[in-house]
């Protein structure tokens, strides 16, 4: 689709009554770009886990900052999907959606624990 025929058919005054009517503002583009910079700082928290785990030899850290490094490079793939299948007016609720939500919690989770556990001193 070209963007003229997407302009069109995001047109918020079409008379199809089946077709999604979006104001095609920039709503979508600061979604991404939020997404975008809680991935970015999966990544540096990621890079964090890998320094502090190289000072203190624990290979924990290691395997759980490689953990998080695979689940915020997925999140980033998802982000990116879900940004085109709106911009194609596509379901957004769907199985992507879901397993998005389901990798964001895990890397959150995943980045708190090892966050408490090094605070500790545990690791």
């Amino acid at each position: 689709m070209t963007d003229k025929q997407m302009a069109d058919h995001f047109d918020p005054v079409s008379p199809e009554p089946n077709e999604r009517n979006r104001d095609i503002g920039l709503q979508p583009e600061r979604t991404f770009l939020s997404w975008s910079r809680t991935i970015l700082v999966l990544f540096l928290h990621t890079a964090v886990l890998v320094k502090i785990g190289w000072s203190k030899e624990a290979p924990v850290l290691f395997v759980t900052a490689g953990v998080l490094a695979v689940i915020s490079f997925a999140l980033l793939i998802l982000v990116e999907l879900r940004r085109v299948d709106y911009r194609y007016s596509l379901p957004l609720l769907n199985l992507r959606s879901i397993g998005m939500n389901l990798f964001f919690s895990t890397a959150v989770a995943l980045s708190a624990i090892s966050y408490v556990l090094v605070m500790l001193g545990v690791v």
